[in-house]
């Protein structure tokens, strides 16, 4: 089966458990409070990828009550709990690897924890498309799994229930990417990840238009 698909398949089948473990940000908040507080009281309009049950989109609102999101994912599931989560957001069936169908610019693109289920060539499209779809001094929020891309590979869950495969990343050809494309990085942050060889990683950037 199509890694894809499966990795769909895992998540609406899990929603709930997905909600009840990852809604609380707090590990996290250091990020998005930097990232809220670089985009000025103008700067409002916010696309967001891979959004899961609306854990970051509730975040970021609960900062700035005047964001306008956009938000998707693939799993139908995980979308019926975030707009139950986030009553003024708008959420839509889209996958991460289509944002040049986005119609759009936006001030903000936000992608947490999406990039574990690209490949290395994926994550690099993403970057450039991305890089378009970005308004003057807009900013690109990633967060993945940082280790060798070499050691990509099937992860089990810690319930044994489900085996998923998670691609790592490079903070090296990510922050190229970043570079090549006119985003300036203004943001690094590595937390260890209990019981796994990859670290949380956190990068965040600006656009630049010279």
């Amino acid at each position: 089966m199509d890694k894809s698909k499966k990795a769909v398949e895992i998540f609406n089948e899990n929603a709930i458990v997905y909600q009840e473990k990852f809604m609380d940000l707090s590990n996290y908040s250091k990020a998005l409070t930097f990232f809220c507080e670089n985009l000025k009281e103008t700067q409002k309009t916010i696309l967001e990828f891979a959004c899961g049950p609306g854990n970051v989109t509730k975040f970021l609102l609960n900062l700035r009550p005047d964001f306008i999101i956009d938000a998707s994912d693939l799993s139908e599931n995980m979308l019926q709990l975030a707009r139950l989560n986030n009553p003024t957001a708008h959420f839509e069936l889209l996958d991460m690897r289509s944002i040049e169908e986005v119609a759009m610019n936006y001030d903000a693109v936000v992608n947490a924890f999406g990039f574990p289920y690209l490949k290395k060539e994926e994550t690099i499209d993403f970057i450039e498309n991305a890089s378009k779809k970005l308004t003057k001094n807009g900013l690109l929020f990633i967060s993945t799994m940082e280790a060798d891309y070499s050691k990509s590979c099937y992860v089990t869950s810690s319930s044994g229930e489900h085996t998923l495969y998670t691609y790592y990343h490079q903070s090296n050809y990510l922050i190229d990417a970043m570079l090549d494309n006119n985003i300036e990085l203004i943001y690094t942050e590595r937390k260890n990840i209990k019981g796994s060889f990859a670290k949380d990683l956190i990068l965040i950037g600006r656009k630049i238009v010279h």
